[in-house]
């Protein structure tokens, strides 16, 4: 009975998959209001999947309803925002990156492991690809004190994932002190 019923499934599903693949239908791709509660309940596997354009990062909508039920599985639709990293050479420019948050931890498309509060060490591509949206309000970015010229530029070593010490951002020989500063005015609050 249960072979049956799987066989059943099996064919409803791939009947309609092979039809849709033939041609597109409209009842896929139709806009509905949607309570942004209801994507909480997205199994984490799904979110960390990558479908071949970057991780699905914001899921916009999913159906509160099914469009359609086949043999007992219900079809819902949703609506993915994902977004893809530059493609291009890693130059290393002595940039670091700090995550700000929210989790304690995120790993990006290039597996770059990426921990709340850590100064890391991130080529000049990964750099620029943070500091834009929908990453930059999620970011620190610290520039080396002294510009890289272009004649010292090297290629990033992909082979390693570091912390970026401060010496690589100010220099191995910087040492300034400044004087205390002067926001008091002397009173109790000091």
């Amino acid at each position: 009975m249960n072979t049956v019923n799987n066989h059943r499934s099996e064919s409803a599903v791939k009947q309609r998959y092979s039809t849709a693949a033939k041609a597109p239908e409209a009842a896929l791709c139709c806009p509905v209001e949607y309570n942004k509660d209801l994507l909480k309940i997205i199994p984490q596997e799904v979110i960390e999947k990558d479908y071949g354009c970057g991780d699905p990062s914001r899921y916009l909508k999913r159906d509160a309803q099914p469009w359609q039920t086949v043999a007992g599985i219900e079809f819902r639709s949703v609506t993915v925002e994902a977004f893809k990293g530059k493609q291009g050479d890693c130059l290393k420019l002595n940039q670091s990156a700090v995550y700000r948050g929210p989790f304690r931890e995120v790993l990006d498309d290039d597996g770059h492991r990426l921990r709340r509060g850590e100064r890391v060490a991130v080529c000049d591509k990964t750099f620029q690809l943070y500091s834009q949206p929908p990453y930059a309000e999620h970011f620190e970015f610290i520039e080396p004190r002294v510009p890289v010229k272009p004649e010292d530029v090297k290629p990033w070593d992909r082979s390693r994932a570091h912390l970026r010490h401060l010496c690589e951002t100010k220099g191995m020989d910087y040492d300034a002190s400044t004087a205390p500063s002067q926001c008091c005015d002397g009173g109790s609050c000091c």
